[in-house]
This record gives structure tokens, C-alpha cells and sequence, in this order.
């Protein structure tokens, strides 16, 4: 068995490294997800079977992610090989499958703007805060269906009905 190490530190809190994260690895083909802790915040993907012998490269890749200071999050890939042919190989390629689109991804999300400006103050605020933290004052709510801005206290989207 071999096994390889590797962390890196991006700028997004850990829950969303972690659905993040999560969303990559279950669509890498041949890949399953094998563990899933959200309040640990770890997730195990399996590539191949290793109980098998006839699986050539079984390689089982652990994702631990640990809050920072700042919002970031440092994330831990810990990838373990099992097979007998070029181990090393296959650690270098799982957990470059799963890091080069995860550190793609995470920097878009982390220029993306990440909420509104309060309508009284002007600050930004949380997306999701129902009231500024600044000010206390009510904010809009966007509807998770159409992405339209309700009024504050609205129960439903005035465009498409959905409840908020």
C-alpha cells in the first residue's frame, strides 16, 4: 500500500468546500462515494474495488476540510493505494482529479459577489441574512427558484409563486 498526502487553503468557508467537493467527486466516473460526515466535514471516495483483485489501480482518497481564520478553509487529501502497479501514479491522478476542477471552481465562487448590499447602510451582507447585521434593517428576499429579490417579510415569490 502506498499513500500520499497533500493540502492546500482556499478562500470559502467550509460548508461550501464541502458540497463543493462533494459534487465533483460523485460525478468522476468510476469513482463512489464511499464515506460522507458533513458536521466532520470529511467525505472518502473510492476508485475501483479493493477488495478485487482484478481492479488494477483501487486507490481510496479521504477529504478532510478544517476552518481558518478569514473564512478560508484548509482542505487535507490523504489518498491510499492498493494495488500493485505504479502506485504513485495512481495517487498523483486521483487527487488531481479532484483538486485541478475543485481549485477551478473555488475561485470563481470565491469572485462571485457573496451577497447583497443592505438597502439602509450600503454593506454587504451574508447571502440568505433575512436582517443586517450592521443595522438590524429587514433585508430582501431572493427567491431560490428564480433568483427574483421579494421584499423583506414576503412569504412567496412574486414571480413565480414559490415559497420563500
Amino acid at each position: 500500500m502506498a499513500r500520499k498526502n497533500l493540502q492546500i487553503t482556499v478562500p470559502l468557508a467550509p460548508d461550501k468546500c464541502f458540497d463543493l467537493m462533494f459534487n465533483i467527486g460523485s460525478k468522476i466516473y468510476d469513482w463512489k462515494v464511499k464515506g460522507l460526515d458533513k458536521d466532520k466535514l470529511i467525505i472518502t471516495f473510492q476508485q475501483g474495488d479493493i477488495l478485487s483483485l482484478k481492479s488494477v489501480s483501487p486507490v481510496q482518497t479521504v477529504v478532510s476540510m478544517a476552518p481558518l481564520a478569514d473564512g478560508q478553509t484548509q482542505i487535507s487529501f490523504a489518498a491510499e493505494h492498493y494495488g500493485l502497479v505504479d502506485p504513485f501514479g495512481f495517487l498523483d491522478g486521483a487527487i488531481k482529479k479532484l483538486m485541478d476542477p475543485f481549485q477551478i471552481q473555488a475561485a470563481a465562487l470565491a469572485a462571485a459577489p457573496t451577497g447583497l448590499r443592505c438597502p439602509q447602510c450600503g454593506r454587504q451582507v451574508e447571502a440568505g441574512a433575512r436582517f443586517c447585521r450592521y443595522d438590524g434593517t429587514p433585508m430582501p428576499l431572493q427567491c431560490p427558484a428564480c433568483q427574483l429579490l421579494n421584499p423583506a417579510g414576503a412569504k412567496f415569490c412574486s414571480r413565480c409563486g414559490k415559497a420563500l
